[in-house]
């Protein structure tokens, strides 16, 4: 004859053993600080490295002896409840409790606290037309959720709320992108709750991209750099340069400006840069073989 039955403590999985009539079992709990009821199984796997358990033997006979085993060692005298301060190395692991001589009641999970790690694998490329689509893919290394938000929401959302199980990549779809300069900030949490570090990515919408050369996109958005000849560095938006004035007759590679000089470029061998804070826009030139007077539009 076979029986069972359960007894629940508050904020505890109960896991009990079923073994044949005339043994005694032991009513073993994990508790994992996450389950908030009875029905909350504890986290697994789990990216805690400390484990506390506790445990009774199903018996109207008062004090039996029970023996722990953690990892498959040697069953030890113990008393409840057992607290392994850890750190627990990541893995596997079992702890069995057994009242001396009968089969004991095993509790096996895993703990994992090597965080996942997330990329960009689909952006927009180069500047994006006011009302177009903004369209990423987004990939982590183990099964996990993802979290999403622009710079300017407030709140971290799912990246896209139509995908509710872990998984190891996610599309994501901005509609109708209004004109600006933005940075999708993304993260993904695995199974463990571990958290992985957060990865960025600049993008700008703005209909100079309509015309062929208006603008381009400047990829040196946290450091000095330069837009090259021909393009000056948006003061507004230091994701984009935008085109200097044509001077009739000179060379693509000769034509320079910065923001403030981009109605009267200059045609010469020069250099472009801009500071690592996007603030100035400097030219520096050996010769200068032509400087225009062109009106301000």
């Amino acid at each position: 004859m076979r029986s069972s039955r359960c007894i629940i403590f508050t904020g505890l999985l109960v896991v009990l053993a079923s073994t044949h009539a005339g043994a005694v079992k032991v009513i073993l709990t994990r508790d994992d600080g996450f389950a908030a009821t009875p029905e909350d199984e504890p986290q697994d796997p789990t990216y805690v490295t400390s484990a506390r358990f506790q445990f009774e033997a199903d018996s109207l006979i008062p004090n039996l002896p029970l023996e722990c085993s953690f990892d498959g060692a040697n069953f030890t005298s113990c008393t409840s409840p057992v607290y392994m301060a850890g750190p627990i190395a990541d893995g596997l692991h079992t702890f069995a409790v057994r009242v001396a001589g009968n089969v004991p009641t095993v509790h096996t999970w895993t703990i994992d606290t090597v965080p996942p790690v997330v990329s960009f694998t689909t952006t927009p490329q180069g500047v994006l037309p006011v009302g177009a689509a903004s369209e990423f893919e987004i990939a982590a290394d183990k099964p996990s959720y993802f979290f999403c938000k622009l710079v300017e929401d407030t709140e971290w959302q799912p990246c896209n709320d139509t995908v509710t199980n872990a998984t190891t990549s996610v599309s994501l779809v901005y509609q109708n992108t209004p004109a600006g300069r933005y940075e999708l900030r993304v993260k993904a949490i695995d199974l463990a709750r571990s958290q992985s570090e957060v990865e960025a990515f600049d993008f700008s919408v703005d209909d100079c991209a309509l015309t062929a050369g208006a603008c381009k996109v400047n990829n040196a958005t946290e450091t000095a750099g330069s837009c090259g000849s021909g393009f000056f560095l948006d003061p507004n938006d230091k994701g984009l340069c935008r085109a200097c004035t044509p001077v009739a007759g000179c060379p693509a590679g000769n034509l320079f400006c910065t923001f403030e000089s981009r109605f009267n470029s200059i045609c010469g061998d020069c250099t472009h840069t801009f500071s690592d804070d996007h603030s100035v826009n400097t030219l520096n030139c050996s010769i200068v073989s032509l400087w225009p007077t062109q009106t301000n539009p």
